[in-house]
């Protein structure tokens, strides 16, 4: 069983912080392991040019190449589930706060449609978008 550290009492900036860390270290991993693209392919799925544009940080990893890349290289998972789990208790941490969630959306700059939707599906949101949402609630 994986030990989670938990997210209540610290911030989701600090969070976000320790996840963006985790994500570099791990592609720092698959550079010091010199894998080959072809290998990365096979492990992940899709094409070589859209593994060499995440490795290389013009795209994002997705949930399930994240899952695939810590089996893979057997690293512990704690940063990865705190990052899950902060993604679903934005709406309550938002609440929490007492912001509105119009007042939030527009200091971002979103679309309110959008917003929405990134509510209802917390994975859809940017880590960008996280970072602009935590600094405000987090004030």
């Amino acid at each position: 069983m994986i030990e989670i550290t938990t997210i209540n009492n610290r911030t989701g900036v600090e969070v976000l912080n320790e996840f963006q860390q985790f994500v570099q270290n791990l592609t720092t991993s698959l550079n010091a392991k010199n894998l080959e693209l072809r290998l990365l392919q096979e492990i992940l799925g899709g094409s070589i040019s859209n593994v060499h544009n995440k490795i290389t940080g013009k795209r994002q990893w997705t949930f399930e190449e994240l899952e695939k890349l810590m089996d893979y290289l057997k690293v512990d998972k704690g940063s990865y589930y705190n990052y899950l789990a902060l993604l679903h208790s934005i709406e309550s941490r938002i609440k929490e706060s007492g912001y509105k969630n119009n007042y939030i959306q527009k200091r971002i700059g979103m679309d309110a449609q959008i917003f929405y939707r990134r509510q209802s599906k917390p994975e859809l949101w940017t880590f960008d978008e996280l970072t602009e949402i935590f600094s405000i609630i987090e004030r």
